[in-house]
């Protein structure tokens, strides 16, 4: 995590940093980062009944993300993944809707 508290350092805009792991405590991230561990939302921002029977993870990934971007509204997103393409692939789509800059690790 050091390196990724350098680097933001650097960015004067508010950031969402985003990861699927716990962000421990002791993480010193400047005043303009947000850092928010992803767990799934039981808010339902838009609903199909098809794509949530069918890819229920894909669903609840895309309503998870929709609803954390609508609400913070940052300018930037940090987010820490996994190789999951889809994933970075759904947070690229709604950041575009919402004109934020998007950097997946």
């Amino acid at each position: 995590m050091a390196h990724i508290s350098t680097f933001l350092q650097k960015e004067e805009i508010p950031i969402l940093l985003l990861s699927e792991y716990e962000i421990p405590d002791d993480t010193e991230l400047p005043e303009t980062v947000t850092a928010v561990q992803v767990e799934f939302s039981e808010q339902k921002v838009f609903e199909n009944d098809s794509i949530e029977q069918n890819f229920p993870r894909l669903f609840l990934y895309a309503n998870t993300f929709e609803t954390i971007l609508r609400i913070l509204n940052p300018s930037k997103v940090v987010c820490l993944t996994s190789s999951k393409t889809y994933q970075k692939e759904l947070l690229l789509g709604f950041a575009k809707d919402l004109n934020t800059k998007i950097e997946c690790w």
